[in-house]
């Protein structure tokens, strides 16, 4: 049975206390001049620090709503990837309807795009609207194609809907979701071209005709960058989608995307999700991603993003928002923030680190400010590295090791050194290396 909703009042919302962080400073974002990264509206770099809620539109009521995301605001997640419809992963019969019992569209037997549900998407409202109040980003998902070969997105309703319709749903999406802290994404687990293409393209021009700067991207299948297969007038940024247990570990894939022309920012989007992945493998595929080029990187779990729903994980989702790898990566935001990260670019090569950088989850990632004040060198396990000294600015340079499951520095022995010759530094666990001025 469908659960029963009122409607509350902005003074009576779960959220009516927060501090607006999501107001005029924050959103809207644009890229940057220099096409890596994103900016606040104040102009101030926006640090991507994302959760996946893929469901969250269909599966949890307001409570739930509250719950989920006021843990984000916690943890520091300022991003979500989010279907506004979702027709699969759901609890409810239909699977299209959300937790009140209402769909998107009426009718959905063909659907038709171009007659919206207002009780539905009220509850899309208090979504958005939640996340603008906590300062969240949201990557917006409006028709989410679905993994190929499987009856899980919307590909076969909306190839069947006529141009006008879709046109008229992106409009009223453009119209009615002006908040400022929403990044459109189109496709989904599916790298379309062709006729699939068109069709969603009729939904994000219409969204691009009512608000001309809103920022557009697209998601593929695995083992993909946005600018391989989605058009070129609506990829504003890469959503790079690779999986370590097929071998795509950020390192590789994001540097590609970093290197590629024209410049435009490379989002570690979607890896292997926790439960699926150990701990230590999400900490370093964040921390490859952030090193490596990406302004940010996406977590995902997958015993969360669903909500339990049943045809993915019934497990009660709220056993997992204190998962391990989800709890600590905060760190990854905390350490970065505290330097202008933006300044940091890859070092691939042995301008930095002499010695060997390995390969996949043994990796070691460096990245050095491109003013030499400071440098950063993910270490996955226990080793030494051979610092190339001469690589930063400051004549007396400061070595720490920060502790990506704890959140806390430790001196290295020796420190500071001078800027010149070779240090070789042991890590003497999973680390990140930090350099700066003493």
């Amino acid at each position: 049975m469908p659960r029963l909703r009122s409607y509350p009042t902005a003074a009576t919302r779960a959220d009516a206390a927060l501090p607006k962080a999501g107001g005029g400073s924050v959103f809207p974002l644009q890229i940057d001049a220099s096409g890596r990264y994103l900016k606040q509206a104040n102009g101030t770099p926006f640090l991507i620090h994302g959760d996946t809620a893929w469901s969250i539109c269909n599966q949890l009521d307001q409570a739930e709503v509250d719950t989920y995301l006021n843990d984000c605001q916690t943890r520091g997640f300022n991003t979500l990837v989010v279907e506004l419809i979702e027709r699969y992963a759901t609890s409810q019969t239909p699977r299209h309807l959300n937790a009140y019992g209402e769909a998107p569209f009426s009718p959905m037997s063909p659907v038709d795009w171009a007659t919206p549900v207002e009780a539905f998407w009220s509850h899309v409202d208090y979504i958005i609207d939640g996340c603008l109040a906590r300062g969240i980003m949201v990557l917006a998902f409006p028709a989410y194609s679905g993994y190929p070969d499987r009856d899980e997105g919307w590909d076969d309703e909306y190839l069947a809907e006529s141009d006008a319709d879709l046109q008229a749903y992106g409009t009223f999406l453009g119209t009615r979701y002006t908040q400022g802290n929403i990044i459109w994404v189109g496709a989904g687990d599916k790298s379309i071209t062709g006729a699939e293409q068109t069709k969603q393209l009729n939904i994000f021009s219409a969204i691009k005709a009512v608000q001309p700067a809103a920022i557009f991207s697209g998601h593929g299948t695995t083992s993909s960058r946005t600018r391989e297969f989605w058009s070129a007038t609506y990829t504003d940024l890469d959503l790079i989608y690779y999986w370590p247990v097929y071998g795509g570990w950020p390192y590789s894939f994001v540097q590609t995307s970093y290197d590629a022309a024209p410049v435009k920012p490379a989002l570690w989007f979607e890896g292997q999700y926790e439960g699926s992945a150990s701990a230590q493998t999400c900490r370093a595929c964040a921390w490859q991603a952030v090193l490596s080029g990406s302004p940010g990187q996406v977590y995902g779990h997958s015993g969360l993003w669903a909500f339990s729903s049943p045809v993915i994980d019934a497990t009660d989702w709220t056993t997992q928002l204190a998962a391990t790898a989800r709890a600590q990566m905060v760190h990854v935001k905390t350490l970065l923030t505290q330097y202008e990260w933006w300044k940091l670019v890859p070092q691939q090569n042995t301008s930095l680190v002499s010695s060997s950088l390995g390969a996949d989850g043994s990796r070691v990632c460096p990245a050095r400010a491109s003013d030499g004040s400071f440098a950063m060198v993910y270490i996955p396990a226990s080793q030494s590295v051979t610092v190339v000294m001469s690589a930063l600015a400051p004549s007396s340079v400061r070595a720490r090791l920060y502790d990506p499951t704890a959140g806390t520095f430790s001196a290295v022995s020796g420190s500071p050194f001078a800027n010149t010759g070779t240090q070789s530094i042991a890590s003497g666990g999973e680390r990140v290396l930090v350099l700066d001025a003493a």
